[in-house]
């Protein structure tokens, strides 16, 4: 099942305009079947990009139509045969135990080219909440995901971070003291979209890494 449409292209938004906007190659990890990429604002660039031959989408899902050039693999287990200007992983790390995460950050970091990026994209502070499905794959495993935690796996290739907006405050065309008196019933009845003592999943949180501070 692919996440909501309009959510997930907003994630490919939170990449920065400098991270993309001369990107010649991507490598996207988990990009289900390109739609949230293609229908995003970045669209254009990603068309041009596979257009070009040079956008290579991974997923553990297997579609019948995909938007772009798309295969079934898991991250784990795929192998680089070239580099790339942009390697995304939106929302991908925190579905793998942390245990591994030293060896994957090393291997998307692998797959930069000299002058590209790394953008990795994770809910922010997401507390623990009871599984759905038991066993599902697509299950959390890794929660209270901040700065200095992403930093800690890929020191040496620190550029910069930025953080998502606040995402369930205020939806669209309510009313503003609708949306505070609800922030006060979620603090009060420790609902998971609190962000009060670090708690919740209110923010998505990007961290970007480059192999060289070149000159913007």
């Amino acid at each position: 099942m692919l996440p909501d449409l309009t959510l997930a292209a907003r994630r490919y938004g939170e990449i920065p305009y400098r991270c993309i906007r001369d990107a010649k190659s991507i490598l996207d990890v988990g990009s289900s079947d390109g739609s949230m990429a293609k229908f995003s604002h970045y669209g254009p660039i990603f068309d041009r990009v596979n257009d070009a031959g040079n956008y290579l989408g991974l997923d553990i899902q297997e579609f019948e139509h995909t938007h772009y050039n798309i295969i079934k693999k898991d991250l784990r287990d795929f192998i680089a045969e070239r580099k790339y200007d942009l390697v995304i992983a939106s929302h991908i790390i925190e579905h793998i135990e942390i245990e591994e995460w030293q060896s994957l950050f090393r291997k998307l970091f692998g797959c930069v080219t000299e002058r590209g990026y790394l953008v990795v994209n994770v809910p922010f502070r997401q507390r623990k909440r009871a599984c759905i499905c038991e066993c599902a794959p697509m299950d959390h495993k890794v929660y209270g995901i901040d700065k200095k935690m992403l930093e800690r796996f890929l020191p040496d290739g620190r550029y910069l971070y930025s953080i998502g907006k606040w995402r369930h405050f205020k939806e669209n065309g309510e009313f503003f003291l609708y949306a505070v008196f609800r922030l006060f019933f979620r603090v009060l009845t420790f609902h998971p979209y609190s962000i009060f003592k670090g708690k919740g999943n209110v923010y998505q949180i990007t961290g970007i890494w480059r192999k060289k501070r070149f000159e913007e």
